[in-house]
This record gives structure tokens, sequence and C-alpha cells, in this order.
């Protein structure tokens, strides 16, 4: 149902992240063996998990950062990311797959997202939604000077701006670039990215696949989760599926089993196609 509509997608950005960095290594000398210094001015909020644990200055892989960004959706290996291959590739890179790219321009880091939902200026939060890509990109420096408040953040229980402050992907945006690192991880090379991609499967989907390919997003009134699957007998599907609300939580329990029933579906035309 409504394969073009563009929602907002929550964390499910990251796989165009993933991509501009594949697609750096392949036509740099850069490697995924390369190490990230890391850096805490990046961690918005305490974590108990991921780069948010380590202390500024130790060192991790882009292939690990990478990992982390995808499997446990590490807001902070994102941001890291990001700034190692430039703000201006990941963008390069969705604008070619994204069918409305001026839906996510600038391209925002995570930390700026908490810094307008967060930060405590509901004004310039505003001024921010009503602009577009050329007037929100010069407000970043303002946006910069903010600080996320761990405060606001504990009860954040409400949809903040969710249409109008997000990383926007309709279900077929999601499954094209899916597709896309399909292609890139057959490069030599670009192993890592299957490999993050397949450390969490997102749910249990039970037997009759040979890969699970997965990235999911949510925040309040935002849920999304997107398989690329590969069937026992070798062929690949990919599955979307997004739900947002304005005015209050999504049910997760019921998208779950919705996400789940839509996998029987698919299983079940696997099965009829043989």
């Amino acid at each position: 149902l409504h394969p073009e509509r563009h929602l907002a997608s929550g964390s499910t950005f990251k796989l165009y992240v993933l991509g501009a960095v594949a697609e750096h290594v392949r036509d740099s000398d850069a490697s995924f063996d390369d190490l990230i210094t890391v850096d805490t001015t990046r961690r918005a909020f305490p974590a108990p998990s991921g780069m948010a644990t380590m202390a500024a200055g130790d060192t991790i892989t882009v292939a690990e950062t990478a990992a982390l960004m995808i499997s446990i959706s590490d807001n902070m290996a994102t941001d890291h990311l990001i700034d190692w291959v430039g703000r201006e590739r990941v963008e390069a890179y969705m604008s070619r797959l994204h069918p409305e790219p001026a839906l996510n321009l600038p391209f925002l880091r995570t930390i700026e997202m908490f810094r307008l939902k967060v930060g405590g200026d509901e004004a310039l939060r505003t001024r921010y939604a009503e602009a577009g890509p050329d007037g929100r990109r010069a407000m970043l420096d303002e946006v910069n000077v903010l600080v996320p408040q761990l405060a606001l953040a504990q009860f954040w229980s409400k949809p903040i701006e969710i249409d109008r402050i997000e990383w926007f992907m309709s279900p077929r945006a999601a499954a094209t670039v899916m597709r896309d690192l399909r292609r890139l991880e057959s490069i030599d090379g670009l192993a890592p990215v299957g490999d993050a991609l397949r450390r969490n499967p997102g749910l249990d989907l039970g037997e009759g696949w040979a890969s699970i390919a997965y990235k999911g997003g949510s925040e309040p009134g935002v849920l999304s989760m997107t398989w690329m699957l590969e069937s026992d007998d070798g062929r690949w599907f990919t599955l979307s599926i997004g739900a947002n609300s304005t005015e209050h939580l999504i049910d997760q329990d019921r998208f779950f089993t919705l996400a789940q029933w839509g996998v029987m579906l698919l299983k079940a035309h696997i099965a009829n196609d043989r």
C-alpha cells in the first residue's frame, strides 16, 4: 500500500550513509580498515553500548563503525561516518537514488536532529521546519550552537515535527537503496557492507531465508522496517513497512505483527511461485 508515499523513516536513513561510505572506499584510497578517532563532542546523550562508551581519542575501524551504525543504530557512529566521508558525498549518493532528494537536504547528522527537537529552541525549530533546503542549510550554524537536553529527551513521548523535520523515504525508496547496497557489497573490498546489514535481522523471520539484511528506524510517532531477503532458492526480495503519526505514538506490537504478516505473505508468494 502506498509504496511511493514519503514518510519520516527514523534511522532507516543510515542506509544512505552506508552507501556513501562504500562508494568512497570503492573510488579512493580509503579502506574499511581505516581507523576513525572517537570525538566525544559528537555524543548527544549517554548510551550503554556502542561508540558512546568509548573514550575520546580511542580508535575504531570504519567497518566496525558501519556495523554499529546499522546493527544497533548507533547515532554517534553515524555522525562519525558522515563526517569521515563528508556530508556532500552522502547528499550526492542519496540524491542519485531518492526521487525527491530535496526532502532530505541538508542531510542532517543525528546530533543536529536532536539539537532541533530537544535543544530547547522552539523558535529556531519552527523556522527550520518552514524553510526550504537552502534556508535550512543556512541555519545549520545556529542549530549547531544548541546542546541536546537530556531532561527533554527523557520525556520525549510525543511526535515533534515529524512531517517537516526528519529523514524522509518511501517504501520504494528504501527498497531502492537496499538493492544498491546489494550491488555494492559484491564489489571487492566492500564486503563489510553486507556484514553491517546482516548482524541484526530486526525480527524473527523464521526459516526459509539464505540471508537477511535489515535496517529499522524509530522516534516518537515514527516506525520503519526494511529488509532485503534472499530466499533459500537464491531469489532476492525487498520488503519495507513504515507508519507515522503526528499526534501519538505508534503501537509497536501491532506494527511488528503487521510486519511479520508481510513476511508471511512474501513466503507464501515464494512457495506458490516455485
